[in-house]
């Protein structure tokens, strides 16, 4: 079977206080993707979740995850597990509050 071809990668993790998603730039972290250093090759990828690894005191969980390149030469998600990350959580603040009746339960219990 050939070898599938090498997708470019940038690191991905999560601030360690916040929980918000964060990439791996050139001087550190940013929530913006387009800031990502990208690794176009299967060492610069390991090289950067390596260096990403030396930082638990900032990011929680860094791996490395496929991107393509935009119009504009910015990484963008492949899969849409990650294009979603991009957005913020998908429950909680999407989702809005509980129902006053049920934060009446929770209270009084």
């Amino acid at each position: 079977m050939p070898k599938k071809p090498f997708v470019p990668k940038v690191v991905s993790a999560n601030e360690l206080h916040s929980g918000e998603t964060i990439y791996l730039t050139a001087s550190g972290w940013s929530p913006d993707i387009a800031a990502a250093v990208i690794g176009f090759n299967a060492v610069a990828a390991e090289g950067l979740l390596q260096r990403a690894l030396t930082e638990p005191h900032l990011a929680v969980g860094p791996y490395l995850i496929d991107v393509a390149l935009s119009d504009d030469g910015h990484p963008e998600p492949v899969r849409l597990r990650e294009r979603m990350r991009i957005n913020g959580p998908s429950v909680g603040a999407l989702n809005g509050p509980p129902p006053v009746s049920a934060r009446s339960r929770s209270a009084a219990a």
